[in-house]
């Protein structure tokens, strides 16, 4: 990571916790740096340092929430104390942007420029001189260009004749896709992504990593509101693999679960890997990437739930039972041996349902068969029993899943969607550490608590693919 990057992380923490701005910009305005970055930079972030915003007291009005703010003010004063500068001062000396920009990342000798309009000058140098090496600046279009060396920015100053970011299609329409107030904004060119991931891969994975050659561009921003932050990123050109869709097994899932997934197209989207990436998929399988693929033809879902000594985990595979079922015992008998013989795989019934059990010593055992026209895997029995016809309160029913998806603004239908109920989440692996004898970090726990839940989806719209992440913070 270039120092010109790693300077302008204490800037970004020290606005996020109070003494900054964020991006006050209306939906699809073009941020005022691009109209000095070529059109051929492949990442370009946006910083709205605008200290009188209402994204920065939203950001700031969660951050109070959490004991660690302090901490981590007092550790940034610190540590710019020593370069004989405060957060007060350096935010101060910001102008109302701050921007990040990559102009090459297809070598090893990446260029990453920062680029601001400082209100005072002075402070500002003064922060560009700190260190044992002193950033280099100078001044392109009326913006202070700073980076870690010299031909970096001699890259931008020779790029002044060129088409600029601000004037490219694919950057408005990045930007237009975003929400009009955000903490920040980023853009990615995704052929100059696709270029510099097989210069470093030189060539072993024809065809893309996936589908990465068709990604046009991605969108990004952070934003922060009342109750909690959102990441929201729209990648055009990239299929999520399926329509959206409604999940059809959230009612199977136990009220009380710490964790549940639901996915569609990850088996069209395994058919597409290629070369040497799918010949060590199915080396390590033991078999053809298809069959494996096959198991991911409908919805996947998966759930975690509170057990003891273990959580109890299940998992929902909606391929062809009459050939995923094989692939199964295929993949156990794999399983066995890598384990020298430590996984044994027998036949049993549960409440009436064929199910294959393989046991891992007299740790735990893990159940595999078809119920109710899916296969099943699971840890527990109770889940088998459930599945055929639905436990009595599903997550459906829990008020903390409820309250989290209305906070979040899911839809009701997704490529795909995921939920966790962190302070249920974190109480199991920490109840789980103290029982192995680990201690548990109190400070760690105080930061966790105003944590409520995560919930993240996809959606297709077009040629774009949205990807949606809200945290709860209470």
């Amino acid at each position: 990571m270039r120092r010109a990057v790693l300077l302008v992380l204490p800037l970004l923490a020290a606005l996020a916790a109070g003494c900054g701005g964020a991006t006050t910009t209306g939906a699809g305005t073009t941020p005022d740096g691009a109209s000095i970055v070529p059109a051929s930079a492949p990442v370009f972030v946006a910083i709205d340092t605008d200290r009188s915003s209402d994204q920065i007291k939203k950001a700031d009005a969660l951050l109070k929430k959490f004991p660690g703010r302090g901490e981590l003010m007092a550790g940034l004063n610190k540590a710019l104390a020593e370069k004989g500068l405060n957060v007060d001062q350096v935010t101060s000396a910001l102008g109302p942007e701050l921007d990040i920009v990559v102009l090459d990342v297809s070598s090893n000798n990446a260029k990453y420029i920062g680029l601001t309009q400082p209100k005072d000058e002075q402070a500002f140098e003064k922060l560009l001189a700190s260190g044992s090496k002193p950033a280099v600046h100078t001044t392109i279009g009326g913006w202070t260009v700073f980076s870690d060396d010299q031909a970096s920015l001699d890259a931008l100053k020779a790029a002044q004749n060129e088409e600029k970011l601000a004037d490219k299609a694919s950057f408005d329409d990045a930007m237009a896709k975003l929400p009009d107030e955000a903490v920040v904004k980023a853009y990615v060119d995704g052929h100059g992504l696709d270029q510099a991931a097989q210069a470093q891969l030189q060539g072993q994975v024809p065809g893309g990593l996936g589908g990465l050659g068709q990604l046009n561009w991605v969108g990004a921003s952070l934003e922060a509101h009342d109750d909690g932050a959102s990441l929201h990123f729209v990648a055009n050109g990239f299929s999520q693999g399926a329509d959206d869709y409604t999940s059809k097994l959230l009612d199977k899932v136990p009220q009380g679960a710490l964790l549940f997934a639901t996915f569609k197209g990850t088996g069209k989207q395994l058919q597409n890997v290629q070369g040497t990436a799918a010949a060590g998929f199915e080396q390590l399988l033991g078999m053809k990437l298809s069959d494996f693929a096959q198991l991911f033809d409908g919805e996947t879902a998966v759930w975690v739930s509170p057990g003891t000594p273990i959580p109890e985990v299940t998992v929902v595979l909606s391929g062809d039972p009459k050939q995923s079922l094989p692939t199964l015992d295929t993949l156990a008998v794999r399983l066995s041996k890598s384990l020298g013989g430590g996984a044994q795989t027998r036949e049993t019934s549960v409440d009436g349902v064929a199910m294959k059990q393989v046991t891992f010593g007299s740790v735990f055992s893990v159940y595999y068969g078809e119920v109710g026209g899916k296969v099943l895997l699971t840890d527990t029995t109770r889940d088998v029993t459930d599945f055929r016809s639905a436990p009595s309160t599903s997550l459906a029913d829990d008020p903390a899943f409820n309250r989290a998806v209305d906070a979040s603004g899911a839809p009701d239908s997704y490529g795909g969607f995921a939920y966790v109920n962190i302070p249920d989440t974190y109480a199991m692996v920490s109840g789980l550490a103290a029982a192995s004898g680990a201690d548990v970090d109190a400070d760690l726990q105080a930061n966790i608590r105003p944590l409520r839940s995560a919930v993240l989806w996809s959606s297709a719209d077009g040629d774009n693919t949205d990807v949606d992440a809200f945290v709860e913070i209470r």
